[in-house]
């Protein structure tokens, strides 16, 4: 078997290697790596899923962390770790934000969420 095994998350395409994937063996993608679903090491594996938050998905998997950037969020990136089946810890999940790169709406749309978390007084 290969070292790296190759996926297909919604037509963006990932080599992940097998130690990562065997370090998580309950998770659906080590799964669907393994012998037993994959017949051909070399053949790549479809999810049709999102492909942009899967990165993040693989970069929990390795952490144990991830660090979200105000584009994606929370509640969708939770949905990407059940549905592959990786137990979420949300004091890992943080929202990251990089004013230099963001723009004046995702700043603005950011903050806004971030107040709506905050308890209401009247």
């Amino acid at each position: 078997m290969t070292d790296i095994a190759k996926f297909n998350i919604g037509g963006q395409r990932y080599e992940v290697s097998r130690s990562l994937l065997e370090s998580h063996p309950d998770t659906m993608l080590a799964k669907s790596a393994s012998d037993q679903w994959q017949k051909d090491p070399e053949s790549e594996i479809f999810i049709e899923r999102d492909g942009t938050i899967f990165r993040f998905v693989l970069n929990y998997l390795r952490d144990g962390k991830v660090g979200l950037p105000i584009t994606e969020t929370t509640d969708a990136f939770v949905a990407e770790l059940e549905y592959y089946n990786i137990g979420a810890d949300m004091d890992k999940i943080v929202r990251k934000i990089n004013v230099e790169d963001a723009s004046c709406a995702e700043i603005a749309l950011f903050c806004y969420g971030q107040c709506q978390s905050l308890p209401q007084r009247f």
